[in-house]
């Protein structure tokens, strides 16, 4: 991915971010088009914020047990 595609990449990271949940999927098929590697990286990017929210509510006895 060139530094172009990157800066393109989190541009859209941070607006889909500014999206509730449930808008996000039209959102990257919209801002993505027919670009398949970037809605690709774009999705990965959301599911790994997704889970760092689960991650800090999780209580630190069941993140040991982990």
């Amino acid at each position: 991915m060139s530094a172009f595609d990157r800066q393109r990449l989190e541009t859209l990271f941070d607006a889909a971010l500014d999206l509730p949940r449930d808008e996000r999927a039209a959102f990257v098929a919209r801002a993505c088009g027919g670009d398949a590697a970037l809605r690709a990286q774009l999705e990965r990017w959301l599911a790994a914020d997704a889970t760092l929210d689960t991650f800090l509510e999780t209580p630190p006895s069941l993140v040991a047990e982990a």
